[in-house]
């Protein structure tokens, strides 16, 4: 295997650990609002991780370039979306 491969391996795999925490905790939460806070991990490195193992593999091109987009789409995205989330369980619990 190239030095790209194995760094994109490494890489992958230290995402794959913040998914499964990520996972578990979730499983393991009390409430919504919790879970939110698992979430939010993976929903921060993971995109950052995937950008990184693609540019280790591909070099900065085309699917970097793409890869980058969708990552700045899903940081940008993923607080109003938390945010969404915690203010329906916030109106759903009763006073």
């Amino acid at each position: 295997m190239m030095a790209r491969q194995i760094g994109c391996c490494v890489v992958l795999g230290i995402a794959m650990i913040f998914a499964l925490l990520a996972a578990i905790g979730i499983l393991r939460s009390k409430n919504n609002l919790a879970a939110l806070h698992c979430l939010g991990v993976a929903g921060v490195t993971l995109p950052v991780l995937a950008l990184i193992a693609v540019v280790a593999v591909t070099g900065f091109g085309v699917s970097a370039l793409k890869t980058f987009a969708f990552a700045v789409v899903v940081l940008l995205g993923s607080p109003i979306g938390s945010h969404a989330i915690a203010l329906a369980e916030h109106r759903r619990k009763p006073r």
